[in-house]
């Protein structure tokens, strides 16, 4: 028999912000939520969408990346290197559905 793995398995240090970052896509208007951890690492959580409208239905859906950043987003670190942001970028970058407004504002 052998003996138990005493190992600890790893974990993302960035696996508290997922949780945060999932509960700000999951709000009506907001399809997508991303956080710039460093320039070669995002934590980013998108709600499915038909035809550029959120599902509406039982349940909820949020699909979850943790990785390199895609295109549009290299070009958004590009930018905040150039303006001297330091990293992690303290915002979280969302995207809104087309004509939806914000709630609370007027």
């Amino acid at each position: 028999m052998s003996p138990p793995c005493t190992r600890t398995p790893k974990i993302f240090p960035e696996a508290a912000l997922i949780g945060h970052v999932v509960t700000i896509a999951c709000t009506p208007p907001i399809y997508q939520a991303t956080k710039y951890c460093s320039p070669v690492l995002t934590v980013k959580a998108t709600r499915p969408r038909f035809r550029g409208k959120l599902l509406n239905g039982r349940t909820l859906t949020a699909i979850v990346t943790i990785g390199k950043p895609n295109f549009a987003e290299r070009q958004f670190i590009k930018a905040c290197q150039r303006a001297r942001e330091p990293f992690p970028i303290k915002k979280l970058q969302v995207k809104r559905v087309q004509g939806a407004s914000c709630p609370g504002s007027s």
